[in-house]
């Protein structure tokens, strides 16, 4: 319902990433916007030419994970992810994880 409204405010936080494929995760400075999620190159820029785009929501399918900590490895047990639509396998999973619950909300 957020990211359908006309209107949507930017929600902004650090987030532990994985991509599929790496060990260790990276904290990066993420922007959450109607069009995607998407992570600053430089620090906690907002400017266009520093984000770069990480996922599109309306061809992901969103899940919650609840004991990532002690599964994948993750630093809290607040993570999330995001599988593509697409016929793409386990390779293009996206790992998210925050300090707490109400950022990974």
């Amino acid at each position: 319902m957020f990211l359908s409204s006309s209107t949507s405010p930017e929600i902004h936080s650090y987030l532990h990433a994985k991509e599929q494929g790496e060990k260790s995760r990276t904290e990066l400075y993420f922007l959450l916007r109607r069009s995607g999620l998407y992570f600053s190159t430089k620090g906690t820029s907002e400017e266009p030419r520093h984000l770069q785009f990480f996922c599109e929501f309306s061809l992901s399918d969103t899940y919650m994970s609840l004991t990532g900590k002690k599964i994948s490895g993750a630093p809290t047990n607040h993570g999330f992810c995001f599988k593509p639509n697409k016929s793409g396998g386990n390779r293009d999973l996206k790992q998210l994880c925050a300090d707490e619950e109400q950022s990974g909300t």
